[in-house]
């Protein structure tokens, strides 16, 4: 399957209905008065997803503060997410978090495999490796692309356009919340 080129803030956010791990049917347009963070993570083995799973669990409360609902994307089959993910973490996320094992949503929003920025990877050390190991998640199974990159958006209230899209620069790429809570602040109507 061709990815889709990448989206550009301002452009509308591609719609999806899904159901997630908990049977819970998510829509984008389900929270019509309040902003989305969209974020879409490698599988639910990836060290560092998991990673960003415990840091979005953490980050929640406020962002839900700024009137921000998360919704989690993995292309790991519902197994493999409560396996890794619920079984696991210590901190339970209560945001949604759909599998996607075929990549139908990852493809809506152009979020792709790299090979190239594995590569850049392997000559790089990032703080997100001190990170994984300090919290202790371990490479688990692999069931999807080792090669796909992390993308994050924030989708606006209302005519649900993209107000920030953040496509990683390699596999352990994943969004700081700066960018996020900077727009979050910036915007008038909170």
């Amino acid at each position: 399957m061709a990815i889709r080129s990448r989206l550009l803030e301002g452009q509308p956010a591609p719609d999806f209905i899904m159901q997630d791990v908990q049977g819970q049917k998510v829509a984008l347009a389900g929270n019509p008065g309040s902003y989305i963070l969209l974020n879409f993570l490698r599988y639910a083995g990836c060290p560092w997803c998991n990673l960003a799973v415990h840091a979005l669990a953490m980050e929640q409360e406020k962002l839900a503060a700024k009137n921000c609902q998360v919704i989690s994307f993995i292309q790991s089959t519902k197994e493999g997410i409560v396996s890794y993910i619920f079984d696991r973490h210590p901190m339970q996320p209560t945001f949604p978090i759909i599998a996607d094992p075929d990549g139908i949503v990852y493809n809506q929003y152009g979020v792709g495999p790299s090979f190239k920025s594995v590569l850049w990877m392997a000559n790089h050390q990032t703080s997100w490796k001190k990170s994984v190991n300090e919290e202790g998640f371990k490479q688990g199974a692999l069931d999807g692309s080792f090669f796909l990159i992390p993308g994050t958006f924030l989708i606006s209230p209302g005519e649900r356009t993209i107000v920030r899209a953040l496509y990683g620069l390699d596999i352990s790429d994943h969004n700081s919340f700066n960018e996020i809570y900077d727009t979050l602040g910036s915007n008038p109507l909170l």
